[in-house]
């Protein structure tokens, strides 16, 4: 989070869904399960078109990037 502190004080708008909706990853069960019913595009990209999108045009978004983490091991 403290990058995306230092993108907005620069001026960019930066956006940071609750794709998990607010769900916590336990981490005493098996990330797989988790990773598989919350990274779904077909429910993200929804909510990507229906909310993230307008929201950002409608506070002046015109150019859009994405940043993340890659992981070797990832699931």
């Amino acid at each position: 989070m403290y990058f995306s502190q230092i993108l907005c004080q620069t001026g960019y708008m930066v956006l940071i869904p609750d794709w998990f909706r607010g769900r916590g990853f336990d981490p005493k069960v098996d990330p797989s399960s988790f990773v598989r019913e919350t990274s779904q595009w077909s429910g993200l990209d929804k909510d990507w078109q229906e909310r993230v999108l307008p929201y950002a045009k409608e506070n002046g978004a015109k150019v859009f990037g994405a940043m993340g983490e890659k992981r070797s091991n990832a699931v």
